[in-house]
């Protein structure tokens, strides 16, 4: 019963990523049909391209950094040292040092830093914390 739960959640999992960035094939994915899972399901065909209209608000080469790092295929995925070198990091609003991120609670009381990454998800915003 856990692993037909498992199986469900991995396949509407699957079925998430391919609606946003297409289904993949052996056009954008050497060897993607000898994969034991592809050979064993069928996939329904998404188009490419909602990753753009998902995240209009970015620059061209924002968009350009998220398409590299998400691509399918892990031999033409790019390295996350090349990733920092993207001209979107020169882009303004230039990042800030992490120290500068917003802590709750606050460190002059001793507690232990939790920092706060807030991410737009389908319109509900989401808070996810990370305690070092």
């Amino acid at each position: 019963r856990e692993r037909e739960r498992f199986h469900l959640q991995f396949t509407h999992s699957l079925y998430r990523v391919f609606e946003m960035l297409g289904t993949p094939d052996e056009s954008v994915w050497k060897g993607f049909k000898k994969l034991p899972i592809v050979q064993q399901m069928e996939f329904h065909r998404y188009p490419p391209g909602k990753l753009k209209k998902k995240f209009s608000f970015l620059t061209s080469a924002g968009l350009g950094l998220l398409n590299a790092l998400l691509c399918y295929d892990p031999e033409e995925r790019i390295s996350m040292s090349t990733a920092l070198k993207s001209e979107y990091f020169k882009e303004t609003p230039l990042p800030i040092a992490p120290e500068m991120f917003p802590t709750h609670p606050a460190r002059s009381e001793g507690a232990k830093r939790r920092v706060w990454i807030w991410l737009a998800v389908e319109h509900t915003e989401c808070a996810y914390t990370h305690t070092h």
